[in-house]
């Protein structure tokens, strides 16, 4: 079965459904499994992201840069926007949107909670698309991107970067946290935000 497809599938069925609900301005990608790109609206509100959040984005000029990224195939699968550009962060199956709507939410860093299942410390603000200097097994370094540095911790989205990590020293201070247990963590709106929009803890009272 091809997990990551029912994965984007499931994705952009619940975003439809999440945009229809909430009278939210979006279009949808050609082709039989289309995919919902979300829009900004008003002066500080865009889709995708939960209010709250992305007002905190617009204020930091380093996330507000990462909001830029256009979106690679927007001229090819996407309808054409009156407004400007699609960008990568409006698509629902974004992972860096998802990312920044957890670790730009005001305060979450601050109690202690999420940055303590992290072993981070409290306060920290994250960096977004951190160009990393990652050891490789030939003694050369990788520069390539990281969804995001919070203080000494380097996160990425995908489980398979972890088993690619070959030093032991390295691969020991690697970590596996799911959405699912980083939820636990999180404000009550925050939480409720990822649960009707993403499905994470679909499944709890």
């Amino acid at each position: 079965m091809n997990w990551a497809g029912s994965l984007r599938r499931e994705l952009s069925q619940r975003a439809e459904h999440y945009a229809r609900s909430h009278g939210l301005p979006h279009c949808l990608s050609y082709g039989r499994s289309p995919t919902v790109c979300f829009e900004s609206y008003g002066d500080s509100h865009h889709g995708n992201f939960l209010p709250f959040t992305y007002r905190a984005i617009l204020r930091n000029p380093n996330w507000r840069r990462r909001l830029q990224k256009v979106h690679s195939l927007s001229r090819k699968s996407l309808p054409r926007y009156e407004n400007g550009v699609r960008r990568e962060l409006d698509a629902c199956t974004s992972s860096d949107a998802l990312l920044m709507n957890v670790f730009c939410y005001p305060g979450v860093l601050k109690d202690g909670r999420l940055s303590s299942m992290l072993d981070g410390t409290p306060g920290t603000i994250p960096n977004f698309g951190f160009r990393a200097r990652v050891p490789l097994a030939t003694g050369k370094f990788d520069r390539t991107e990281v969804d995001m540095r919070l203080g000494d911790l380097l996160i990425e989205d995908w489980y398979a970067v972890m088993k690619c990590v070959h030093p032991v020293g390295l691969r020991l201070r690697c970590k596996v946290l799911t959405w699912q247990e980083l939820a636990k963590a999180l404000p009550t709106r925050l939480g409720t935000f990822l649960r009707e929009k993403y499905g994470i803890n679909d499944a709890l009272p």
